[in-house]
């Protein structure tokens, strides 16, 4: 891989600008640093406009050492640096195979169409920076199809997984009145409307879960249900049981969504509550079987085994101190 970039200035910080990336990977991880001639270390603090573009009129010959530039459709994953503080404008413009993206939430400065095109982004790794506003807010705005965002913190360890559902606006004509009036469909601005705090709006993320289950897909519904129940952070108790019945009552639905999580552990404790019933363990074997998650049947049958025996020790029990009484 190779970088080209210039010297840039940030207020009264000095760094290094990225303006292209070549490789013949599809995947980058960008630099924290770059050093110039003299030797001196630069911290990258800007991503040039049209920097992973191919709308640019050199990018049709551009190449450097054989190398060809990282651009358009040839970029499907890339890691910004956590030095990176501006974003310039279409930096992304029509990256068609683009799925991946990861950030710091630091970013002061994002440009504008930063995601024009970009249909295919499915996952955000984001670090959060507490000590600066967050924007994570304008990022998730810019993309209106369903995300999956994975939080972490600056050390690198994952505090949540969040699935955030897609929208899209439709203008209608009403011609009597000659106006148009833009609808909404789906929850999806809803779930980004609730990132415009600063902090993390677990709570305020939670309380829209009776939106998301009328208006989405069982699936999309049950695999948001599993990376809550994943990494609970500051989920309340109410939450918690909302979250178990909705995969209990969708175990078809559940299991499918699983494969998307694979979380064993996880797993286990769902399965484990006391609200999951024999009836749902036996849907979710067969579930398992059929979407082919072989790992999960020896877990769920022990754990319909054990429910098995204990009802038939209740049973039991029941039936002897009712014959005592009888006599």
């Amino acid at each position: 891989m190779h970088i080209k970039w210039e010297e840039c200035r940030i207020g009264d910080e000095k760094g290094a600008r990225i303006l292209r990336i070549y490789s013949r990977d599809s995947e980058a991880e960008l630099p924290e640093t770059v050093e110039n001639p003299e030797g001196e270390s630069l911290p990258v603090l800007e991503l040039a406009d049209y920097a992973f573009s191919a709308m640019r009129e050199e990018s049709k010959n551009e190449d450097f050492m054989g190398l060809p530039p990282l651009i358009g459709t040839r970029a499907e994953s890339i890691v910004l640096p956590k030095t990176l503080k501006k974003i310039g404008r279409y930096a992304f413009y029509n990256c068609e195979e683009l799925r991946q993206l990861a950030f710091s939430t630091a970013i002061r400065d994002l440009g504008a169409g930063l995601f024009t095109g970009c249909r295919k982004i499915r996952d955000l790794d984001v670090w959060m920076d507490p000590s600066q506003k967050s924007c994570l807010y304008e990022v998730l705005s810019e993309l209106n199809q369903t995300l999956r965002v994975t939080l972490r913190d600056q050390e690198g360890k994952i505090q949540a997984r969040l699935l955030i559902p897609e929208y899209f606006e439709e203008s209608v004509e009403n011609t009597p009145a000659r106006i148009v009036n833009l609808e909404m469909h789906g929850c999806g601005h809803r779930y980004r409307y609730c990132f415009r705090k600063e902090q993390m709006p677990f709570a305020e993320y939670d309380a829209l879960f009776p939106h998301v289950r009328v208006q989405e897909p069982p699936q999309i519904v049950s695999e948001l249900a599993w990376y809550r129940l994943e990494y609970p952070v500051h989920l309340s108790e109410d939450g918690r049981i909302a979250y178990l019945e909705y995969i209990g009552t969708h175990p078809e639905a559940a299991m499918e969504a699983f494969a998307n999580v694979g979380d064993m552990a996880l797993m286990k404790d769902t399965a484990g509550d006391p609200r999951i019933g024999i009836d749902v363990l036996e849907k979710m074997i067969g579930a398992a079987q059929r979407t082919g998650q072989s790992e999960l049947i020896p877990l769920l049958m022990d754990i319909r085994y054990g429910r098995k025996r204990k009802q038939e020790e209740q049973n039991r029990e029941g039936h002897i101190r009712k014959r005592r009484f009888e006599l």
